[in-house]
C-alpha cells in the first residue's frame, strides 16, 4: 500500500502517492530560493499513529489466583477489562503469542508447579503486555499450628501482659508490634511475656523445622484511658451522740474537687461537666468553707466528691443525734436528780 505525505504549498494543500517509483513532483515555475514555495513542508504522521496505537493498548490480564505456593490443584480465570479481546496462554514459562493456547473462559487447571503467563489481543489495538505467575503445588506440604495469644486480643482499661504459646512440637515463635509479618529472619524471637500499655497490634507466626510457617495470629490490643475516682471526702468530726451544736467540716486531698452534700437523707448527686458552682444536682449542697453547717438535731450528712475528667467518689456519711438533757427537779431546800 502507498504512503502518504501532506505538501503544503503557500495556503493550498494537495496529497501525493508516496511510491519509490514516482518521486515527488517540484513546482517547475519558480526555482528561487526566496519564492512562494520555499516553506515547502513535508509533516509525518507516523510518530502520531504510534501514539494513538500506544494509548489503545490492550490492558493486561489478571489472574483470579494469585501466584504462590498451594497445597492443592488450583483453578485460575484470566480476564481483562478491554472488551472483545482475546487471551492466549502457557503454563510452561514460554512467552505466549499468537499461537499459543486460545484461552476459552474456562478455568485453567494447574495441577503441578507452572508458571502461567498470559497476554491478550484484539484488533486495532497493541497487544497488552504479559503477565505471569508462578504456582508451586505441594501436596504434602507441612504447615506449622499457628501460635495462640493471651489475653486476646480486644479493648482493655489497663496495660496487658500477652503470653504466646504454640502446640507445634519444637516450634518457635517470632512476633512483630510494627503491623509487619514477622518470619524467622524478620521478627523477635518470643521469649517472655510481651508488655502493652498502648495501642498496638501484635502478629505472630510458628516456625518450625521442615515445615512451612503457620498461618499469622494477630492481636489487636486497644488500651482506652478511664479517669480515675476520687477518694471520699472527709466528714470530720465523725458522726455521733452529741450534747451541744456540731458544725462538722468536709475535706477533699485532691485539689480543685468539689464536694456535695445533703442533710435531707436524699443521696447527693454532682455533674462534673458542669460549671464548678453548678456541679452539685437535685437537692445537693456545695460545700465551702465559708458555709460550715450547724448542726443541733438529729441529722444524716451524706457527701460525695466529684471533679472534672475523673470518676465521682464513693459516698460518705456521718450520722449525729443528741443527747436529752437530764430532768432535774427542786423539792424544798434541795435538789434531786435522776
Amino acid at each position: 500500500m502507498p504512503r502518504f505525505r501532506w505538501l503544503v504549498f503557500g495556503l493550498g494543500l494537495a496529497a501525493s502517492s508516496c511510491d519509490s517509483s514516482s518521486p515527488l513532483p517540484s513546482p517547475a515555475a519558480d526555482t528561487s530560493t526566496d519564492g512562494p514555495n520555499s516553506d515547502l513542508a513535508t509533516i509525518s504522521f507516523d510518530a502520531a499513529v504510534d501514539e494513538a496505537k500506544e494509548e489503545r493498548r490492550v490492558e493486561i490480564p489478571s489472574f483470579s489466583v494469585p501466584g504462590g505456593l498451594y497445597q492443592s490443584a488450583q483453578d485460575v480465570t484470566m480476564a481483562t477489562p478491554t472488551p472483545g479481546a482475546t487471551l492466549y496462554y502457557t503454563i510452561d514459562g514460554n512467552t505466549p503469542n499468537r499461537t499459543s493456547i486460545k484461552y476459552a473462559g474456562t478455568p485453567v487447571k494447574i495441577t503441578q508447579t507452572s508458571t502461567l503467563t498470559a497476554f491478550a489481543v484484539r484488533e486495532g489495538f497493541e497487544d497488552s503486555f504479559v503477565n505471569a505467575a508462578t504456582y508451586t503445588i505441594e501436596e504434602s506440604i507441612a504447615i506449622a499450628l499457628a501460635p495462640t495469644l493471651s489475653p486476646a486480643g480486644g479493648t482493655y482499661t489497663s496495660a496487658q501482659t500477652v503470653s504466646i504459646t504454640t502446640a507445634e512440637p519444637n516450634g518457635l515463635v517470632f512476633f512483630t508490634t510494627n503491623g509487619t509479618l514477622p518470619t524467622s529472619a524478620h521478627g523477635t524471637l518470643y521469649s517472655t511475656p510481651i508488655s502493652i500499655a498502648t495501642n498496638t497490634t501484635i502478629i505472630s507466626v510458628t516456625h518450625a523445622p521442615n515445615k512451612v510457617d503457620s498461618i499469622p495470629t494477630v492481636g489487636l490490643y486497644e488500651i482506652i484511658s478511664v479517669p480515675g475516682t476520687l477518694p471520699a471526702p472527709v466528714i470530720s468530726p465523725a458522726g455521733g451522740e452529741y450534747n451541744d451544736t456540731v458544725n462538722p467540716t468536709m475535706s477533699t486531698p485532691v485539689s480543685g474537687a468539689t464536694i456535695c452534700y445533703t442533710s435531707d437523707g436524699s443521696a447527693p448527686t454532682c455533674d462534673s461537666t458542669k460549671p464548678v458552682t453548678e456541679m452539685c444536682t437535685g437537692t445537693s449542697v456545695r460545700y465551702t468553707t465559708a458555709s460550715a453547717l450547724a448542726i443541733t438535731s438529729n441529722v444524716t450528712v451524706r457527701a460525695i466528691a466529684c471533679l472534672a475528667g475523673m470518676t465521682n467518689s464513693p459516698e460518705v456519711s456521718a450520722s449525729y443525734s443528741f443527747r436529752v438533757a437530764t430532768p432535774t427537779v427542786t423539792a424544798g431546800s434541795g435538789t434531786v436528780a435522776w
